[in-house]
């Protein structure tokens, strides 16, 4: 007599195969329907996304700032992880077919599937904990001054590491004796029980990540700047509510799914939210990062978009004394000679502070100052 297993406890047994097909179903081992798209292409282009958004942070950083630090090396560490990620899912799916009904799944490769799905996990574990890590130095670096927040920041840290570094040796040594956890048999054998492992782990980082996305709110709010681009900055170290969302739709899954018996089949939505979540993440932990160069981008386009005007204005006057209504920030001089316009558009860290009294401190969240000059002579 089966059990219903976990996703992983159901095929690290032999007598997974006792499950069957459903009445008037044959199994098919040959060309059998399969998730493998579903699994695979948001995998690929999720992680695809994400690196062109770190290459993005490592331009910004070494070019433009140029201030890479510790910060962007955990980026490198997180975007690392989520390309193994990848490589191992396209292999449980097309080398041992994950994404399978388990009735059309070969017996041989029930162990090599759950294997790559410990894998896996295992994987997401140290990127997301490089992913925290990473937006948690650069809290470091920008508001160093705060004693408080920095200590904030240390234990975060010493939080994040030590729940990836618990729950990867408890993946690695699930089963008593461990040689279970990683090999087929029907003998007995004690293991924990994994889905409950998993739900406890998403229930761990949708509380981290909506610590770590708050922590730097109130900061922010108090700093002298302009409303838009305080309310800017806000929404930038918002986007970890994107993290948490993905997070809580993949708790969701893994609750409903936990007593399927069709796990090869059932599990690909837990795969793929994974996926969603790591890459998610990266992406989010680069925007503060990655704000110079989308900063400096629509400084460009207001610049051309103010001249094109500028000069239609010129030419349907029919006149060379052009008028033109500027902002407070532009200067203009006007004569009967020739009209000269000049576009200085200087991209860089502003330091703001909270008051006169207190010390400045440096942004890196790209606080762009544009400038035009429009001389005539």
């Amino acid at each position: 007599m089966s059990r219903i297993f976990s996703a992983r406890d159901m095929l690290r047994r032999a007598d997974v195969t006792l499950l069957g097909a459903p009445p008037g179903t044959v199994p098919n081992f040959i060309d059998p329907p399969t998730r493998a798209t579903e699994m695979v292409a948001p995998s690929i282009a999720l992680t695809t996304l994400a690196l062109i958004v770190v290459l993005g942070r490592i331009y910004t950083k070494t070019f433009i700032t140029k201030s890479f630090d510790l910060s962007d090396w955990l980026s490198i560490g997180a975007i690392v992880m989520a390309i193994a990620r990848t490589v191992v899912n396209c292999m449980a799916v097309y080398i041992w077919h994950l994404g399978r009904h388990v009735w059309d799944l070969e017996p041989w490769n029930f162990a090599s599937v759950k294997n790559c799905q410990f894998i896996m996990d295992m994987i997401y574990l140290v990127g997301i904990m490089f992913a925290k890590l990473s937006i948690l130095v650069l809290y470091v670096k920008v508001f160093h001054i705060r004693r408080r927040f920095r200590f904030l920041c240390y234990v975060m840290m010493a939080f994040v590491v030590v729940n990836c570094v618990v729950f990867f040796f408890i993946y690695a040594f699930d089963c008593k004796p461990v040689y279970y956890t990683w090999h087929f048999s029907v003998d007995h054998f004690d293991c924990i029980e994994i889905t409950q492992i998993n739900v406890a782990i998403g229930a761990i980082n949708i509380f981290t990540d909506l610590i770590i996305m708050i922590m730097p709110l109130p900061l922010v709010w108090q700093l002298q700047l302009a409303k838009t681009q305080k309310a800017g900055l806000l929404v930038v170290f918002s986007t970890g509510a994107l993290i948490c969302i993905t997070t809580i739709v993949r708790e969701v899954i893994v609750v409903r799914t936990n007593k399927e018996s069709d796990q090869p089949w059932v599990v690909a939505d837990e795969v793929i939210w994974l996926t969603v979540e790591l890459n998610i993440g990266i992406i989010c932990v680069c925007m503060p990062a990655l704000a110079p160069v989308w900063r400096k981008a629509i400084a460009s386009q207001l610049g051309l978009s103010y001249l094109r005007s500028f000069f239609s204005g010129m030419s349907s006057r029919g006149t060379s004394r052009g008028q033109s209504k500027l902002s407070d920030s532009d200067s203009t001089s006007k004569s009967r000679g020739h009209i000269e316009v000049k576009r200085d558009w200087s991209a860089h860290v502003s330091n703001a502070s909270r008051g006169p009294s207190s010390h400045s401190q440096s942004e890196e969240i790209g606080l762009v100052n544009m400038k035009r000059e429009v001389s005539a002579v």
